[in-house]
């Protein structure tokens, strides 16, 4: 899905910025970096071993990703100085207390023609892990 949605809107562009909120040990930044050129890459996670390996992911495409150790709140968000092109929000924010103001503030670190990209969980996508993993 996420690489549909790079085709579809952020074919044409060229090194934008990235901003991939509690990233986990996916690949979607690390895909929109190499599909728009892009060196701009900022990550905010709590995990030292999530950050790690995201740092470990963009050293093979020689990016040093801006780090934001940190849980996702708005405070943190806030005081983020940086605007981005693309936003990453998926599957965080059925975690939080509050999405609608961290949401709010999202919109404000996005540059004119920004994107955020936000995913959540389906009855059907938690049906599945059941079934892979039943614990």
């Amino acid at each position: 899905m996420i690489k549909r949605l790079i085709k579809k809107y952020l074919h044409c562009k060229d090194d934008i910025s990235i901003l991939d909120l509690g990233p986990g040990y996916s690949k979607f930044a690390y895909e929109i970096a190499i599909s728009t050129n892009s060196n701009k890459v900022s990550l905010l996670d709590y995990s030292e071993k999530v950050l790690e390996y995201q740092i470990d992911q963009f050293s093979a495409l020689k990016i040093e990703p801006t780090i934001y150790k940190s849980i996702l709140d708005v405070e943190k968000i806030n005081s983020i100085p940086e605007k981005y092109d693309v936003i990453l929000c998926q599957e965080i924010l059925e975690h939080l207390k509050d999405p609608e103001e961290i949401l709010n503030s999202l919109v404000n670190l996005l540059n004119i023609d920004g994107k955020l990209v936000i995913t959540v969980p389906t009855k059907y996508s938690e049906l599945l892990l059941k079934i892979i993993n039943k614990n």
